[in-house]
């Protein structure tokens, strides 16, 4: 949930900067590397989660991915 609200505060933030760039090139640039760059890494985070979850699902570990979830199960088994 983290990445998730720092990824929309920085599209958000990158957008004000696109609109206030007034054409500006430099700026246009800048926010639209910051926007690619939210986007990318957001997108990375929500893979590595897929990546997890997969791999739980192979090892049929289900308590491992429950402790990463947060709720503390007594260990993976």
């Amino acid at each position: 949930m983290f990445v998730g609200s720092v990824a929309i505060i920085m599209l958000i933030y990158a957008g004000i900067q696109y609109i206030r760039s007034g054409g500006d090139p430099k700026q246009t640039q800048s926010a639209q590397k910051i926007i690619t760059y939210a986007i990318i890494g957001l997108v990375l985070v929500l893979c590595s989660f897929g990546i997890i979850y997969f791999i739980g699902y192979l090892t049929n570990s289900t308590n491992c991915i429950t402790n990463i979830n947060g709720i503390s199960t007594g260990g993976c088994q």
